[in-house]
């Protein structure tokens, strides 16, 4: 396909020359897939005009704002986004072709020709009339560059696109087949997804139980030091209050006991109260008299 690029009023254009055609000659009728693709605003296919330029005819298609998916890849690799937004949007304009009996046949599919918005990742197709091949031809050949352009770290993108190319190469894929691919990948991704959310739970679950495991073995362990403890002291750890009652109450009886102990022991006279017979005395044999001396001087005698 001989290819040129237009700048005009501040918009990008494609051209697509039309094999055979100069201007001056006879101008065969415009086919009814041209009229239907120019007359019709398709989601997903750049709009058509038909112009000519030195003589020659060309298919003229709006790409202002857009990028050839080939050169955006010259530098980097696929991701998994860019592939299922590409094979599902490529899925959707089939669909549409079919609607607007168009022949797939003339969709171009070469990466250097396919368009794309990068902060949106809307991919815009050509429908060229005078496109040479068949659509399951094209369609291999999509997926080979693809499968070229994934990296081997993603093993998963790897078989996915593995799956597409070999099924590119067994017969012709139909919208609804890549839909189908794109939909149990999407269910792997997410069941891959939630054992990964099962697989942290059940990881937070075991810390948890591990944690808990050790909260109980330190719990043992503090309960076997306060049964020695309990066994070595004969007390055991009360609150505040509690604590001193324990206390008052223990005093009382080690009290009581002191008091039971002194009385059981031999009493000891620690001293005596002056009484009668600490003063001296007389004493009378004969009449057996006590005379006490309580003053002083005392005289002894008859004088008075």
């Amino acid at each position: 396909m001989e290819v040129l690029y237009k700048r005009e009023s501040g918009h990008n254009y494609l051209l697509f020359l039309s094999d055979g055609i100069s201007e001056g000659s006879e101008v065969p009728e415009e086919t009814s897939q041209i009229e239907m693709v120019r007359r019709n605003n398709i989601e997903g296919l750049a709009s058509l005009h038909v112009e000519w330029e030195n003589n020659q005819k060309y298919y003229g298609y709006d790409i202002t704002g857009m990028q050839p998916f080939s050169r955006i890849l010259e530098f980097r690799l696929l991701t998994e986004e860019e592939v299922r937004e590409l094979l599902s949007q490529l899925a959707a304009v089939i669909i549409k072709l079919e609607q607007y009996l168009l022949d797939r046949d003339k969709l171009v599919l070469d990466p250097e020709y396919i368009y794309v918005e990068i902060d949106s990742l809307r991919y815009l197709f050509f429908f060229y009339p005078e496109h040479q091949g068949v659509y399951g031809q094209h369609m291999k050949e999509l997926a080979r560059f693809l499968l070229e352009k994934v990296s081997a770290d993603d093993p998963e993108l790897l078989t996915f696109l593995f799956r597409f190319y070999r099924l590119c190469s067994e017969k012709e894929p139909e919208p609804e087949i890549l839909f189908s691919c794109l939909s149990q990948e999407r269910k792997k991704e997410e069941n891959r997804q939630s054992g990964n959310i099962d697989i942290r739970e059940r990881k937070q679950d075991s810390g948890s139980e591990i944690c808990e495991k050790k909260e109980k073995k330190k719990r043992g362990f503090w309960e076997s030091m306060k049964d020695f403890l309990r066994k070595s002291f004969h007390k055991r750890p009360y609150d505040t209050e509690e604590m001193w009652d324990e206390l008052e109450t223990e005093y009382i009886r080690l009290m009581e006991k002191e008091n039971h102990d002194i009385e059981e022991r031999q009493t000891e006279l620690l001293y005596r109260e002056e009484s009668f017979f600490d003063q001296p005395v007389l004493c009378c044999r004969e009449r057996n008299e006590k005379v006490p001396v309580n003053k002083f001087p005392f005289f002894i005698g008859m004088q008075s």
